[in-house]
């Protein structure tokens, strides 16, 4: 429910530009790479010369681009699902 809000009041790009801000991430990590729309648009060879704000709209485009989960807390960011980094955070 708390996502859906999100959605609703800001948009899936400022989302995850939120998202990316607070990772400190590089922007390719949120991408699915295992995906198959990630791999049928052949985005390995496309994403090193999109620019970032290309890369923010296309990943909002989709929810099959995003790595998955992706949790959103107080002052963090988990993307993927990393035993480690779950346990210091949760």
């Amino acid at each position: 429910m708390f996502t859906f809000l999100l959605y609703q009041a800001f948009g899936k790009k400022s989302i995850l530009l939120y998202c990316y801000k607070m990772s400190g991430l590089p922007l390719k990590k949120f991408f699915n790479t295992s995906g198959l729309l990630y791999k049928s648009m052949e985005l390995k060879d496309k994403l090193p010369t999109m620019s970032e704000e290309e890369q923010l709209k296309l990943l909002a485009t989709d929810g099959m681009l995003v790595k998955r989960p992706l949790v959103i807390g107080e002052n963090f960011v988990l993307i993927g699902f990393k035993e480690s980094e779950w346990g210091e955070k949760m």
